[in-house]
């Protein structure tokens, strides 16, 4: 997991520069991971330190078969989790788009509204 911190369990963040942030590092934005993700990640980690280790060609060739079908499948999860992102972040797009052209139409009334606030004009009528 490139830029992530800790090792597993619940305190494993990933690096997210998107919407639906968990808090602020340095400029970067983080985010905790999926539990299933999490745990991939461990395994992977796990499987790679053994993969390095492992002296047997043969062995190690099938390790590295495991760890690429155990990396595609946190692969799988992190696009589907992106992609629900992307869906979200789009939503608030159209209700920003929406509430700015709402605006637009109502410019008039919000000008003559703030100038009478700001002239002490406004009656609130408390």
């Amino acid at each position: 997991m490139a830029g992530g911190m800790g090792m597993g369990g619940q305190g494993t963040y990933t690096w997210a520069p998107a919407a639906g942030m968990s808090g602020n590092v340095y400029g970067h934005f983080y985010r905790a991971m999926d539990p299933k993700e999490t745990e991939l990640d461990r395994k992977a980690r796990e499987m790679a330190g053994n993969l390095q280790r492992e002296q047997n060609p043969q062995k190690k060739a099938e390790m590295k078969t495991a760890l690429a079908t155990l990396i595609s499948e946190q692969f799988q999860i992190r696009q589907q989790r992106r992609g629900e992102e992307i869906k979200r972040l789009e939503d608030e797009l159209k209700r920003l788009r929406d509430a700015n052209e709402k605006r637009e139409k109502s410019k008039d009334a919000i000008i003559a509204r703030r100038v009478a606030e700001l002239t002490g004009e406004d009656d609130l009528g408390f």
